[in-house]
């Protein structure tokens, strides 16, 4: 199985931090990660007809697009740790799932403001694809 990209808001504090998490309790070496903001993501939107007004959380794993509170929860899922039971939440309807998603989105800039960002270590920084991983990435996948 191919590793999975998770695209993320790379000017928010709080995707972040949640970037972060995932790394701390993914000893499996699951997920890897680009900012939503870079050339790479732009051309993934463009590939998988991923809509501009998702901006904050967006999962690619096994050719699938996910996004919102689903892509959480398959990101969580995979994780270690109590955080993987609340992969539970799936059984609730998407709607509801994605109200609460977009209620935290919206405000996640003012919840998480005048907080500087840990940049990563060096072994962190090898989860972030690089121009040159990107290249191979698009060019053996798309």
């Amino acid at each position: 199985m191919r590793k999975s990209i998770i695209f993320f808001d790379g000017d928010c504090h709080m995707c972040n931090q949640t970037i972060l998490f995932i790394m701390n309790h993914d000893p499996k070496v699951t997920f890897y990660f680009a900012s939503l903001q870079s050339s790479f993501a732009e051309k993934m939107r463009t590939n998988h007809r991923i809509p501009q007004e998702y901006k904050s959380i967006v999962l690619l794993q096994n050719e699938l697009i996910y996004t919102e509170s689903t892509a959480i929860l398959r990101i969580v899922k995979e994780l270690t740790g109590p955080i993987k039971y609340a992969y539970a939440f799936i059984l609730v309807p998407r709607r509801f799932r994605d109200k609460v998603y977009d209620y935290v989105a919206k405000r996640r800039y003012k919840l998480m403001k005048n907080k500087a960002c840990r940049l990563p270590t060096a072994e962190e920084k090898n989860r972030f694809l690089t121009e040159k991983e990107v290249k191979e990435w698009t060019n053996e996948r798309f």
